[in-house]
């Protein structure tokens, strides 16, 4: 991982990492750390972010020596919006979406490589209550599982999607999980591609440093409870060298009614744009 950081270091960009106060964010960092290279540490600012979030990131950052910046939201720009649902066939309804059309990406122009840390759910089993335990089950009926995921939108391409998985995984399955083996080809190439999709309209590079067959083997051959207590994670930032371990990850900052506002409010915003993007489906540039 370190070696992966030192190649993206020798590029001539400049390299930001998406921080947060959990431990996926924080494997990028210890890595970078660990590497030498230098980079920034960002996180967004807005009404869907914890305190935690920048709290504890900036003090890393911070104590690191490292360039942070919080990068707060602008008005609400709606054509912004339009050419988001456009790019993404009205598939996504998650942060970046509301990030996007409030210009919290134009910081960042094609000097900069946006490091994230997508993909990490597979060392963390953040799936598996939504898709269920029974292979046998989802195999012979996945709308089930698609109903929990509570996406309406594209119900029925996700379906199909889904459909052609398990058909495709019956002769071509590994030895591994298959609700993980499912997230990873949906999140690589099928429906969840549409997140890292609605990041090609930002000037700048967005890189999923954690996209290589190596790191899928690595947590896909972890064991129940390494993937729910995120082992793996903690770990490589414990043998980092870096001191962050001894940060609190995901520390409960905010009050019981900002995080219940908080809770209500995404879900609000949520049920809203699922509901337009139901209506529109493809809308026009």
């Amino acid at each position: 991982l370190s070696h992966v950081f030192k190649q993206m270091g020798a590029s001539g960009k400049r390299i930001a990492i998406a921080g947060t106060a959990g431990r996926d964010s924080r494997v990028a960092v210890a890595a970078a750390r660990h590497a030498g290279i230098p980079f920034e540490v960002m996180n967004h600012v807005h009404w869907r972010s914890s305190t935690a979030d920048r709290v504890i990131t900036e003090q890393y950052s911070r104590d690191l020596g490292v360039p942070y910046r919080a990068v707060t939201l602008g008005e609400r720009r709606r054509e912004r919006g339009r050419a988001y649902d456009y790019h993404t066939f009205c598939s996504v309804s998650q942060a970046n979406r509301l990030v996007y059309e409030r210009g919290g990406y134009d910081a960042f122009d094609d000097s900069v490589w946006l490091i994230r840390s997508g993909l990490w759910e597979i060392g963390r089993a953040y799936y598996w209550k939504r898709f269920g335990p029974s292979w046998e089950a989802f195999a012979a009926d996945p709308e089930p599982a698609l109903r929990r995921l509570r996406h309406y939108s594209g119900y029925r391409r996700i379906l199909k999607g889904f459909k052609a998985w398990i058909a495709w995984n019956r002769g071509n399955g590994e030895n591994a999980d298959w609700r993980d083996l499912l997230f990873r080809a949906h999140r690589s190439g099928g429906y969840w591609s549409m997140v890292e999709q609605s990041l090609d309209l930002m000037a700048a590079r967005s890189i999923l440093y954690f996209s290589s067959d190596l790191w899928f083997s690595m947590v896909l051959s972890a064991t129940a409870d390494e993937k729910r207590q995120s082992t793996i994670q903690a770990l490589i930032v414990q043998r980092s060298g870096t001191g962050l371990d001894k940060y609190p990850y995901n520390p409960s900052m905010d009050t019981r009614f900002r995080r219940m506002a908080e809770r209500g409010s995404r879900i609000i915003h949520y049920a809203l744009n699922e509901t337009a993007n139901f209506i529109r489906r493809k809308p026009r540039p």
